[in-house]
């Protein structure tokens, strides 16, 4: 199993460790000795196994699953990768059309009021626009910290910030138009009340 390390530190409050399959998610209160932050890590190590594929409109669905007519596929892969021994690999072939995504998610929770930074690393083939392959935090949708740029790049790092205004959190991976797209080492981390 691969992940991001994360270091803790135990001064001030007590710290838990959840291990899912390929990603650690760590959970701390509030420590004023400089304790380590929440954060989630992912390298895709065993693909999109579960808790990918549970939470909002996905119990019922595989882990990775398309809307409209759209044919996108999600896989890991061990020959293209940044770190580790697996990327996950998207393949859409389908333009962007309303209503025509794939997409899988997993529950997270986040604090009312705190910041934070999401990051990945992304190597593209041909994506046809900005934001075909985009990272969403919350169930409507609407705050996507990470949108790949359109075109053709070697491994690049990504990121973005959000302030979370509470209610259901999530991490979901979009795709809503053409292209191919590897990524590697997705990571949130909590920045604090900003």
């Amino acid at each position: 199993m691969k992940t991001i390390p994360i270091k803790v530190r135990r001064c001030c409050t007590a710290s838990r460790a959840v291990l899912f399959g390929a990603f650690s998610l760590v959970l701390l209160g509030a420590a004023p000795c400089g304790a380590a932050p929440w954060s989630f890590t992912c390298g895709f190590e065993d693909g999109l196994s579960r808790p990918w594929g549970t939470g909002q409109t996905l119990n019922h669905k595989t882990a990775w699953w398309n809307s409209g007519v759209c044919t996108s596929t999600a896989s890991k892969d061990w020959r293209v990768r940044r770190n580790g021994m697996y990327s996950l690999h998207i393949n859409n072939t389908t333009p962007r059309a309303a209503d025509n995504f794939g997409t899988t998610q997993l529950p997270l929770t986040f604090q009312k009021g705190h910041r934070y930074q999401a990051e990945i690393w992304a190597l593209a083939r041909g994506l046809a626009s900005d934001g075909a392959v985009s990272v969403a935090v919350d169930e409507k949708w609407t705050t996507r910290p990470i949108q790949l740029p359109k075109g053709t790049y070697d491994w690049r790092r990504f990121t973005g910030e959000f302030t979370w205004p509470g209610g259901d959190g999530q991490c979901r991976l979009m795709t809503e138009d053409r292209g191919e797209v590897w990524l590697d080492d997705l990571s949130i981390v909590d920045l604090g009340v900003k």
